[in-house]
């Protein structure tokens, strides 16, 4: 693991958000010094509970990926290049509708498609080729193992009792 984050101060905004949380939490294993600016009521973010392995591959593979974009900052050839992070998987939202269904165990549910969309791209995806040409970057986490964890994360997140409420 690269020393670079090693007594580096950091701050981070949205520190109990689904990104936010699991970028604190890299921080720290690589010896960063983490300020997070996190939200009030939020008791089921990763920064107030132990299990922070119940959280997203495919938000810990973004964040891996801009760490490692972080760590190559004093190469110049990369100064003012914009990167793509992806696994360059090509899916319909359709298709990706029914594999999350079916790791849900829901496939009794159905889609409803009312085709009132306008101006949508039809065609839509990341290229990665120019960050694993550059920075030796690659996806850690295929899709069906980041589903996972996430359905996980957003059955944890939505249990009835861990819902704030809030009030005014």
């Amino acid at each position: 693991m690269s020393q670079f984050w090693r007594d580096r101060s950091v701050f981070v905004t949205g520190g109990t958000g689904l990104l936010g949380s699991w970028l604190v939490a890299e921080l720290v294993q690589r010896g960063a010094r983490v300020t997070a600016l996190i939200r009030d009521g939020v008791p089921q973010s990763r920064l107030h509970t132990e299990n922070w392995h119940h959280q997203i591959n495919i938000v810990r593979d973004g964040v891996l990926a801009y760490l490692h974009l972080a760590e190559q900052m004093d190469r110049k050839e990369i100064w003012g290049e914009a990167f793509n992070f992806s696994n360059e998987l090509q899916i319909t939202v359709l298709e990706l509708v029914h594999k999350i269904l079916y790791l849900m165990d829901k496939n009794h549910l159905q889609p409803v498609i009312l085709n009132q969309a306008k101006n949508e791209i039809k065609h839509q995806y990341l290229s990665a080729e120019k960050a694993r040409q550059m920075l030796s970057w690659y996806p850690q986490y295929s899709l069906e193992e980041g589903l996972k964890e996430t359905i996980k994360w957003y059955q944890h997140f939505l249990k009835e009792d861990k819902i704030p409420v809030l009030t005014r």
